[in-house]
């Protein structure tokens, strides 16, 4: 009988060490998505875990605010310990308690959502798009280096408020015509979901075997090393076209 406890629980560990990435993301974008709801519903039309596809390919977005200053997109993580980024890194960095784990620069995942929706919007003008990445579990942003907006949960909701001071590119039939497109262009079915986390974890992949390689992941020059503000990088021979970067 102490055995099948102990096969048990073990399987347990093991399946919940499998699953807490995807619970623990699940756990701040129903974070994000709370504090989204807070929003004054007659200004801007919130829309939480999109998946759109394009000309390109799909895109996965944790959340859209449509307002009449723009778009926001929200890429949303949940960490804990201190973090560290670069704006053109490939990766950032978690550190807990002396140990590093990598994860795929947040921006750059920004960027490409960015982009699909530019490329499914593109016959309603020059919308600007304001994107945000939100860090919703304990994680101290320690050494984050972008100009891009990097925050915390709690300064969504006023980060997202201040933009009401500047000019306004959208009226308000725009605002709700653009978020009934979005809701519609979203894709619910779950083996395209499925299918779409299977092509980025293959992307991985092979970006991760590049590097090992010596490879840009971006677009396969020679990695060399390099010292800059911070220190030694590994950077790509085709700079400035291709700003890779990683830690030496």
């Amino acid at each position: 009988m102490e055995a099948v406890v102990l096969v048990v629980f073990v399987l347990f560990v093991f399946a919940w060490k499998s699953a807490r990435p995807r619970v623990k993301g699940g756990i701040g974008e129903r974070k994000v998505a709370w504090t989204l709801s807070g929003l004054d519903e007659n200004e801007y039309v919130v829309l939480n875990d999109l998946l759109l596809k394009s000309k390109t390919g799909s895109a996965q977005i944790d959340h859209l605010v449509v307002s009449r200053q723009g778009i926001f997109v929200i890429e949303t993580k949940f960490y804990d310990g201190w973090i560290f980024g670069h704006e053109n890194a490939e990766y950032w960095t978690q550190n807990m308690y002396g140990k590093k784990t990598r994860f795929l620069n947040p921006i750059r995942q920004n960027q490409t959502h960015v982009r699909a929706l530019k490329n499914l919007l593109s016959d309603i003008g020059n919308i600007p798009f304001i994107p945000i990445v939100v860090f919703a579990g304990r994680g101290v942003l320690k050494g984050v280096n972008t100009e891009s907006p990097v925050i915390y949960s709690r300064q969504l909701r006023d980060t997202i408020m201040e933009n009401r001071n500047t000019t306004s590119v959208l009226s308000p039939d725009q605002v709700k015509s653009i978020g009934e497109r979005l809701k519609q262009a979203n894709v619910p079915d779950r083996s395209e979901r499925k299918t779409h986390i299977h092509r980025a974890r293959n992307a991985s992949a092979i970006r991760s075997q590049r590097e090992r390689s010596g490879l840009c992941p971006r677009c396969g020059g020679q990695l060399v090393a390099r010292s800059g503000r911070h220190g030694r990088f590994m950077g790509c021979t085709n700079y400035p076209k291709c700003r890779y970067t990683r830690n030496a």
